[in-house]
Order: C-alpha cells, then structure tokens, then sequence
C-alpha cells in the first residue's frame, strides 16, 4: 500500500487510486485495455490501402478502377462521419489516381486492339 502524497494515495495491491478534492474522492481502476477502433477508423485504414492498391494495379485496367472506387467511396463516408481526417484524404487521392490511370489504359488497350485489328484485317 503505498503512503499519501499531497491529497494522492496509491493502493497497487488492488489497482485503485484516490484522489481527494474537498471532501470528494474520485476513484477509477487502472486499465490496460487498448483504445478500440471504431468503423470510421477501419474504413479510413481501408480507404488508403484500397488507394495505394489501385496506384499499384492501374496498370491493369480494370483493378485499378474498381479499387480507386472502393477507395474513393470509403474516404467519403469516413470524411461524413468525422471530418476530413489526413488517411481518408490520402485514400481519396491515391483512389483518383488509380481510377484515372486505370481509365487511360483501358482506352488505350481499346484503341490498340482496333488499330491491330484494323491493321491484321487490311493484310488479310
């Protein structure tokens, strides 16, 4: 048990402390529970890797835009709920570059084929 000190007293052995503050005590338990993630922090964590993601697979075409969706639409409900928080907005961004360049390969892959087919049909 430890020994007062200024209106504070400390018992370890039961993991309680009192504070004394004219007349009142307040007494509260140690805890070592983590602080809990909530949905809005999960959605954030989602919206940045789903963005880095699309960056990464935009190459591909159509992985990049789905993910640059995800990642847009997961940063806008966390930044409806909480305000624009720096992961959601960093999810955003990467999810528009994916999503652009996602697009862009597509329409080039598009205009490609026809320019290789145009030019296999004429040789036929």
């Amino acid at each position: 048990m430890g020994t007062p000190y200024n209106g504070f007293h400390e018992n370890t052995t039961q993991g309680t402390y009192h504070i004394k503050e004219s007349d009142t005590v307040i007494e509260e338990k140690y805890s070592n529970k983590q602080p809990q993630k909530t949905t809005s922090d999960t959605k954030e964590t989602l919206s940045l890797l789903f963005g880095i993601i699309s960056i990464v697979l935009c190459t591909s075409g159509i992985w990049g835009i789905i993910l640059g969706i995800i990642a847009i639409v997961l940063g806008n409900a966390v930044i409806k709920e909480n305000g624009e928080t720096k992961n959601a907005r960093i999810g955003k961004i990467c999810g528009t570059i994916g999503l652009i360049i996602g697009i862009i390969m597509i329409v080039l892959i598009a205009i490609l084929g026809i320019l290789w087919f145009g030019a296999v049909s004429s040789i036929s």
